[in-house]
């Protein structure tokens, strides 16, 4: 699941720094995006097993995408954002039904 939040979150991001600004509809909600980019990472936190899982899915993820200005460290720090900001979701027993990131 990883890879692929990584991967549909990374194309949005790469859209929004290449974006020219001539689409308003387009625009409209990349508020968002900017709002996810100053969440904390808190890399230097992170355990080194989390940051080699992370530098193997950014590998795989680069493998398969081309990014114009997404390098496979800024890749690394969205995994470190979801980590860090990612909730599960409970309904009125507390058992788990989803998950979200939450700016």
């Amino acid at each position: 699941m990883d890879e692929e939040m990584l991967k549909r979150v990374s194309i949005l991001i790469d859209k929004f720094f290449n974006n020219n600004n001539n689409n308003e509809n387009e625009n409209k909600n990349y508020y968002l995006i900017e709002t996810f980019l100053k969440l904390m990472t808190h890399r230097i936190e992170q355990s080194k097993d989390n940051l080699k899982m992370f530098e193997k899915i950014s590998d795989d993820v680069l493998e398969n995408l081309n990014f114009n200005k997404i390098t496979k460290d800024d890749l690394i720090n969205y995994l470190c954002i979801f980590y860090c900001n990612n909730f599960n979701i409970h309904d009125n027993q507390l058992f788990i039904y989803g998950e979200g990131t939450y700016v």
